[in-house]
């Protein structure tokens, strides 16, 4: 792993959505939230939920758009906003949810994400 940019313990995995040819989401069945290390660094987006163990990696070449959402993968997080970020996988579009606390620290984390994206 390169550099790392900004790091967060403690993390809630959110799950997939899927991303339908005309654009549209769909829910990913089945998702086993939990807490786990959100990681950037400059050329990847690195989650790893602790239990049960799960490993993303997500390169940085492979987004297309990260936002700030209300809700994910058909769950309404209310006041904790849910960093939101497109990639294309090898399965197809998908977009990663990703609590990391509130609105401040979502924010801060969706602008790192397309800082990192752009250098």
């Amino acid at each position: 792993m390169s550099d790392v940019i900004r790091e967060q313990r403690g993390a809630n995995y959110m799950g997939f959505e899927v991303v339908e040819p005309d654009g549209g989401t769909r829910r990913e069945p089945k998702v086993i939230r939990g807490n786990g290390e959100l990681t950037l660094t400059s050329s990847e987006l690195r989650f790893v939920r602790w239990i049960p163990k799960l490993v993303i990696v997500i390169a940085l070449d492979s987004v297309s758009g990260v936002e700030v959402g209300k809700s994910h993968n058909g769950k309404w997080v209310g006041f904790h906003p849910v960093v939101k970020v497109r990639f294309a996988g090898l399965d197809g579009e998908r977009i990663l949810g990703v609590l990391v606390g509130g609105k401040k620290e979502a924010s801060a984390w969706a602008e790192a994400i397309r800082d990192a994206i752009a250098a």
